[in-house]
């Protein structure tokens, strides 16, 4: 059976969850989200949209998106094929670790998600050709309370590992 662990590490707002999956000779299957598992810890998520996000080019950049108040979102991220850098960036203005980051490469077969806290902006840089990401948001989207944070912003000042292949002008 498919089971999943949910594990704090030492950065706010992101915790890991750690996947056991069930294989046999077709593949396998893994279990990104269970509510009764997220209840028992005490952790309020109830996914609202799926989105899927299929990056041709290694190099591709995408972040720092998030949606500030009142309609902060909770997220679970997965990379499903591929591989990837994923970044998360605290936006919690009252906290010695606002703006502060943390890196984490996520890929198909590595057995881990991210869970992200309304407080965190959330961007990725692809490390292979045609990698892809699964998002489970809590809250639906909000077009007026969008945001981000530019990766040219200096008061974060990411260096990412490849050389920029693909960009939005929103993103850059």
């Amino acid at each position: 059976m498919t089971s999943i662990k949910i594990k704090k590490i030492n950065f706010p707002g992101v915790h890991i969850i750690e996947h056991r999956h069930s294989e046999d000779k077709r593949g396998f299957l893994n279990r990104i989200f269970d509510k009764k598992l997220f209840k028992n810890k005490k952790i309020n998520f109830s996914p609202k949209i799926m989105n899927y996000s299929f990056n041709k080019k290694r190099g591709t950049f995408r972040g720092f998106h998030y949606q500030c108040s009142p309609q902060k979102d909770k997220k679970i991220v997965s990379c499903v094929s591929g591989k990837v850098l994923d970044i998360c960036v605290n936006t919690k203005k009252k906290n010695d670790e606002y703006y502060n980051y943390f890196k984490i490469k996520l890929s198909w077969n590595d057995n881990i998600s991210l869970l992200l806290s309304g407080d965190i902006a959330h961007g990725f840089q692809t490390l292979q050709d045609n990698s892809s990401l699964i998002y489970l948001h809590d809250q639906y989207y909000y077009d007026k309370y969008d945001k981000n944070i530019s990766l040219s912003d200096n008061k974060i000042n990411i260096k990412l590992p490849l050389k920029i292949t693909n960009i939005s002008k929103k993103d850059f």
